[in-house]
C-alpha cells in the first residue's frame, strides 16, 4: 500500500491523485502489476480485514 502524501500546493491531495481526477478523500484504487485499475472504492476499506486479505491475495497470484 502507498500513501500519495499531500504536495505543495496548498491542498490535502497528493500529486498521484490529482492526476487521476480525485476531488475528495478517502478513495482507494486497486492497480495491478501492468498498471490497470482493477477496483475503485469511494469511502472508507478495511484493508486489514480477511476479506480484504484474500481479495488482494487472488490479485497477487494471477
Amino acid at each position: 500500500m502507498l500513501l500519495d502524501k499531500p504536495g505543495d500546493s496548498g491542498g490535502n491531495l497528493g500529486q498521484v491523485a490529482q492526476k487521476y481526477g480525485i476531488t475528495a478523500v478517502p478513495e482507494s484504487f486497486v492497480i495491478d502489476r501492468s498498471g490497470k485499475i482493477r477496483h475503485y472504492f469511494i469511502n472508507k476499506r478495511n484493508w486489514t480485514g480477511d476479506v480484504a486479505k484474500t481479495c488482494m491475495q487472488d490479485l497477487i497470484d494471477e
